[in-house]
Order: structure tokens, then C-alpha cells, then sequence
């Protein structure tokens, strides 16, 4: 204020502070100040790095004094709110990484009509000519740019042979989604420690980028599926908890790809088809269409569809998703699942069908979970304690058997009462009204 009553001077801004504040900033990230960094990325679009003060003093440290004094001034560029990624909304004192989409919505009519190969390939090999899993697909993929902040919880995952396409899906989406997307193809990158890349996603596309067997991976697998929030933790700095908008699209190749319980509702699995298997023209054909424009009308396709009658909170339950939820049985359960399956006992020298030696019993499960690679010692109290609580009606009895042995055995009850007692999922079976086939000793 000069001797003038309401009369401000204003003060001109520095040109060196002005330079520093076009790309740089101070924030604070976990009650620590950094200085954030903006530059162009490899796709010349804009990306952020986050260096400590002490790192940003020495990278620049020719210019040591335009550093300290740009630091020092109270016009500095500067978020004491941090950084936040938070899609279409402005956060007062904080730098927003959200970039936006990488390209215009086309606002042409029919849109659709030039992004054809894509959708084509969607329908004819990404879900087989399946209307309705078709629908389910694009409206998730659609979610993610109408409504970027609200998750639903779902993921999505395509098995197939290599060469099919599976990962056309992720190709395109990340055309539309820009910095915003992330391809991956190892276990780290998505349930690991250091995890700072997953804060401005939102959609991870995980290529054979884990094991579904890997009880380490399950939690953070799950958590990163439905959780809201999660806790974004840099080398060297103290892990802060940040909005979770991550999506996950995940390919592979391997028979056994997630997690799945019984009741799964995070993981929809898809099988793909192979009528376009190593058919490079035709997958080519489909990349110069998103490059020539395509992509612009798939956003404008995605942006315009109609999601109100479908329920994407709910995934498809698919073959390929009983499949799943089959392989993730725990050993005792999958071995009594093929057991009923094909309707007989082991061997055994009773020969009514339902009665079996303790002994042949876990003999056959050991077996049984060394074939499906997952050795396992069984003892007959932990194999016993599963069938008394699995199988209403077992009895555990010591009877003679006809070479005059009196072996501990188990009777079971007929094997329509046994087949009750597996999930309905894994129902339906080849011989419904079937009992025990006699065993042969």
C-alpha cells in the first residue's frame, strides 16, 4: 500500500520464479515438503516426477542460488494439500494428476460405425458371439470414462492363447486413457511395496503379470479390485493413503488366473476365442483404424452407452469363471469335488460302492493334489475331519472286509446325498440319478 488510502502496489513477480513455477512446485507428501516436477513424457504429453528437496538442489546444483532463492520466495508455485488424483474435479491447495483423456470424444453421428473393427473383434472374439456378454464388456469398459471416480468393485480378465487379441482390449483403452493407463507384465507392478504408479490409474492392465496360487498376492490382489482408498508408498518416503480409482484389466495364457471363491464378485473371467489366432492383417487392420480416428469414436461409443439396465456390479458367470473357482478349491475340497464327479470310490475291498478304507482314501487325495501340483501332506485326522464337516451322514467304522481284515473305513451316504453337499455352482452333473459305481478292489 502506498500513502493512499485503498490503493495497492502491485508488486511484479520475479522472471526466475516465474520460470521455476511454469514446471516446477512444492507440495507436501506425507508431512514432508518435495518439489514436483513437470516435463513431457516419451508421447510428448505431460508427466510429474517427485524428487526431495535435498535431490532438486543437487540435480540442479550449477544453479544452486536461483534454486535456494526460488525456494525461499514467498511467490513460489506451491500445494500444501499435496497431490491428489482426482478425475474431473478441482481440490483447492493441491496438484490434481489428472490429465484428462488422451483424445477428443468424435462428435460425429454413429460413432460406432469407425470404431467397427474394434467392436467386431469385441463381439466375435473377446466374448464369442455372446449379446449379453458382449453388453456386460462395454459397459464396463464404459464406466470407466463416464463415471472415473466411482468404482464398482469388478475386474475384468481374459484367458486365451497367445496371438487371440486378448490384449486389442487393453491396446485401445489405452488410446483413450492416456497417463491414465499402465500395461504391466509383472507381479510387483501390481501387488507390490512400491507402488506410487498406480496412484493416477485408472486401468492397470496386468499381462500375465501374476499367480493366482501366490497366497501373498490374494489380499492386495482384492483390495485393489473393490477397496476406495489405498495406502501409496515411494522409496524413501512414508506411505500416504490416497483415493483408489484403479481399474484392472488382466490377459493371460496359463489355465489358472485369479483367486475365485464360491461366492466370487470381484473377478469376471472370459475365454477367448482363437478364429483370429496369429492373424496379424486382421489385428492390424484394427490398429490403423483406432490410429486413423477409431479411437476418437470409441470414446464418443463408450461415452454415449447406455448403462442403466445392466449390472455391472455383478460379474457374468461364465465357464471360463467355474473354471476359476474349480482350480482355487483347496485341496481336500477339489479332490471330493472329482470324487462325485465321476460318481466312485477308490479302490477298495468292500464291494458295496460306499464303503472305502481310511487308508485308499488318503492315498487318492495325496494323489489327487499331486497331479494338480499342489503336493500336500494329508494325515487321516485332517482328511476325516473334512468329511465329517462336508459330508452330512459319513460314518467312520471298523469293519470286516472279505479277505478277514477288519480296516478303519468310511460309509457314505448315496451319492445323490454326497452330491449335495458340493456347491451349486459345481453341480449338473453327467449322471443325476446315478449311485456309487461298485468299487473294484
Amino acid at each position: 500500500m502506498n500513502g493512499r488510502a485503498g490503493v495497492r502496489t502491485i508488486r511484479p513477480v520475479d522472471p526466475l520464479i516465474t520460470e521455476f513455477n511454469a514446471t516446477h512446485a512444492v507440495v507436501l507428501v506425507g508431512g514432508e515438503p518435495a518439489v514436483l516436477c513437470e516435463e513431457a513424457g516419451r508421447d510428448g504429453r505431460p508427466t510429474v516426477r517427485l524428487l526431495s528437496v535435498r535431490a532438486f538442489r543437487e540435480w540442479l546444483r550449477p544453479r544452486r542460488a536461483d534454486v535456494d532463492r526460488w525456494l525461499a520466495s514467498r511467490d513460489r508455485r506451491e500445494y500444501p494439500r499435496g497431490v491428489v488424483f482426482e478425475p474431473d474435479a478441482e481440490i483447492a491447495g493441491a496438484f490434481n494428476l489428472w490429465r484428462g483423456f488422451a483424445v477428443e470424444p468424435d462428435p460425429a453421428p454413429h460413432p460406432e460405425e469407425r470404431c467397427a473393427r474394434f467392436l467386431e473383434h469385441l463381439y466375435e472374439n473377446i466374448c464369442q458371439s455372446d449379446e449379453r456378454l458382449f453388453e456386460w464388456v462395454v459397459g464396463w469398459l464404459a464406466q470407466i470414462v463416464q463415471s472415473p471416480r466411482t468404482k464398482l468393485g469388478t475386474s475384468l480378465f481374459l484367458r486365451g492363447k497367445q496371438g487371440t487379441g486378448k490384449t486389442k482390449v487393453g491396446e485401445a483403452m489405452r488410446r483413450l486413457l492416456g497417463r491414465h493407463y499402465m500395461l504391466v507384465s509383472d507381479p510387483r507392478y501390481v501387488v507390490g511395496r512400491f507402488n506410487a504408479h498406480l496412484e493416477s490409474l485408472l486401468l492397470l492392465h496386468a499381462d500375465e503379470a501374476f499367480f493366482a496360487g501366490d497366497p501373498t498376492a490374494v489380499g492386495r490382489l482384492k483390495d485393489l479390485v473393490t477397496g476406495h482408498e489405498q495406502v501409496v508408498e515411494r522409496k524413501g518416503r512414508e506411505p500416504v493413503v490416497v483415493s483408489n480409482y484403479v481399474r484392472l484389466l488382466g490377459t493371460a495364457d496359463s489355465v489358472w488366473v485369479v483367486p475365485a471363491n464360491e461366492r466370487e464378485r470381484r473377478f469376471a473371467v472370459i475365454d477367448v476365442g482363437d478364429a483370429h489366432e496369429r492373424d496379424f492383417p486382421y489385428f492390424a487392420a484394427i490398429d490403423r483404424e483406432l490410429d486413423a480416428g477409431g479411437a476418437s469414436a470409441l470414446l464418443a461409443y463408450l461415452l454415449a452407452y447406455d448403462l442403466s439396465a445392466l449390472q455391472l456390479r455383478q460379474i457374468p458367470e461364465t465357464p471360463a469363471l467355474i473354471d476359476q473357482k474349480v482350480r482355487s478349491l483347496a485341496p481336500e475340497a477339489a479332490w471330493w469335488l472329482d470324487v462325485l464327479k465321476r460318481g466312485e470310490l477308490p479302490a477298495s475291498r468292500f464291494r458295496d460302492g460306499r464303503t472305502c478304507e481310511v487308508s485308499r482314501l488318503v492315498d487318492d487325495y495325496i494323489e489327487h493334489a499331486q497331479r494338480r501340483g499342489t503336493p500336500r501332506r494329508a494325515s487321516e485326522v485332517v482328511l476325516g475331519g473334512f468329511l465329517s464337516k462336508q459330508v452330512p451322514g459319513v460314518e467312520r467304522v471298523r469293519r470286516t472286509a472279505p479277505d478277514g481284515t477288519r480296516p478303519w473305513a468310511y460309509v457314505f451316504p448315496s451319492l445323490a446325498e454326497c452330491r449335495q453337499t458340493a456347491p451349486a455352482t459345481f453341480r449338473g452333473w453327467n449322471d443325476p440319478a446315478a449311485d456309487w459305481k461298485p468299487a473294484d478292489g
